[in-house]
């Protein structure tokens, strides 16, 4: 009887493993759906400021100054949105210049959960 009982316990532990895992999956897949779309974002605003900052080099700085709130804003809810599905994403920072000026941008990755 307590073999039984034993037996029972573990396959349904087993199951319940297998069902968490499935969920799991299905968010790690989310997540990086999410992190190509915040990097596509990204991206496009690499290059909205690229073009400002060449039809309007006095205002550079405004314009790199604008673009780290922007990625940033894009970034944190992006990761904000990766915990709620709970998995964890992190910003890699890659250099990027704008109109001669190294800036350092934030696009994303995830890492596990």
């Amino acid at each position: 009887m307590k073999k039984k009982i034993l037996v029972l316990v573990v396959i349904m532990t087993m199951m319940l493993s297998l069902q968490t895992f499935a969920l799991s999956e299905s968010d790690f897949e989310q997540a990086y759906i999410l992190v190509d779309e915040a990097n596509d974002k990204i991206n496009e605003l690499i290059l909205d400021a690229q073009d400002k900052a060449e039809e309007k080099p006095e205002e550079t700085q405004e314009i790199i100054d604008e673009l780290i709130e922007e990625t940033e804003e894009v970034s944190r809810e992006t990761i904000e949105e990766g915990k709620e599905l709970g998995v964890t994403i992190i910003c890699e920072y890659v250099e990027v210049e704008i109109n001669g000026v190294t800036v350092w941008i934030d696009p994303l990755l995830v890492v596990g959960w």
